[in-house]
């Protein structure tokens, strides 16, 4: 008698059918809320030697990307994948002495923007293109909640959170705007892996 697997399968979110200018970065165009969840599955085991596996979900529970983590001598690059594998994103934290910031593509090899994490001052600044500093992340109270700041209006915010429905203990909430552009969310999503490090 054949064992019937029990664990709910976890679906892929439907991609919008929008007419944009990158079209792997349609999916996050309806969204306001991704979680990323330090998780790998299966098709992780696709991309070879990874030191690390990520998943990330929308606010309803549906996979949006997979990303998986390479490091080669201290420099650290994160590639986040869609439903039918084509690299959407590309976050890369050069080997830079006190200087702790993610580069990122999207798609790969186009350039939109940096965070950058100035420690003593517990703050990310996220530029776009043209190295402009286009918003702000600020620490609140302790450092598993971060307010997500448009000049001195609050946007958003970026949430460390505990026993999430969907991983382990070290899940990552973090929401903003929807009608904000997709690359800036984008950039977002890269802030989102430098408060790992």
């Amino acid at each position: 008698m054949q064992r019937k697997n029990l664990e709910p399968k976890e679906e892929w979110m439907t991609c919008p059918k929008i007419e944009i200018e990158f079209p792997g970065l349609a999916y996050l165009c309806d969204l306001n809320k991704l979680i990323v969840a330090k998780r790998s599955d299966a098709l992780h085991d696709l991309f070879g030697d990874i030191h690390g596996g990520y998943t990330i979900y929308n606010g309803e529970g549906q996979k949006v990307f997979l990303a998986v983590e390479k490091k080669v001598q201290k420099k650290i690059e994160i590639k986040i994948y869609n439903f039918y594998g084509n690299e959407v994103i590309n976050l890369e934290k050069p080997r830079e002495y006190c200087i702790n910031r993610f580069l990122i593509c999207a798609p790969p090899g186009h350039f939109i923007g940096s965070v950058r994490k100035i420690k003593c001052l517990r703050k990310f600044y996220i530029k776009n293109g043209r190295e402009e500093i286009i918003l702000t992340m600020k620490p609140r109270g302790i450092f598993c909640i971060y307010d997500i700041f448009r000049e001195d209006e609050k946007i958003g915010n970026v949430i460390k959170k505990k026993g999430a429905r969907h991983a382990e203990n070290n899940d990552i909430n973090i929401v903003f705007p929807m009608e904000m552009s997709v690359e800036h969310k984008s950039i977002l999503l890269g802030a989102c892996f430098l408060t790992r490090y």
